[in-house]
């Protein structure tokens, strides 16, 4: 993949979005960043994107909600999600469907990559 495919990252924390964008754009992609689920999921109905980066306690909109929607109106791409989150409960089986990874907060940067290039390499295979 790379190469100017589509991230929404869905974060409230400044920073660790702008790290997050960081990191992604190492890999070739090109974010969406967001600090709402509300805003996600204005972004899911008018975009596709090859991966999602999202935050379980967002304001407004919660991340679980987000995924709700996923589960909903656009669970081909629920495989692209990436979790990050400091919430006990996404460890413990608390979500409403099952995504690529989960990330606990704080995250180490050498696995949050692997994560990325595991969900990439499988849709790049996929299409071939």
């Amino acid at each position: 993949m790379g190469n100017g495919g589509r991230v929404l990252i869905c974060e409230d924390d400044c920073a660790i979005r702008g790290l997050l964008d960081k990191l992604l754009s190492r890999h070739g992609l090109v974010a969406d960043s967001v600090a709402t689920g509300g805003e996600a999921i204005d972004r899911i109905r008018r975009n596709t994107y090859d991966l999602i980066v999202l935050d379980l306690l967002t304001p407004e909109v919660s991340g679980y909600d987000v995924l709700d929607l996923f589960r909903r109106e656009r669970p081909e791409l629920i495989d692209r999600i990436i979790v990050v989150t400091a919430c006990q409960l996404a460890f413990n089986g608390a979500l409403p469907v099952r995504v690529a990874a989960i990330l606990r907060k704080p995250f180490d940067l050498a696995d949050f990559d692997a994560v990325v290039e595991n969900v990439l390499n499988r849709q790049v295979a996929r299409t071939t």
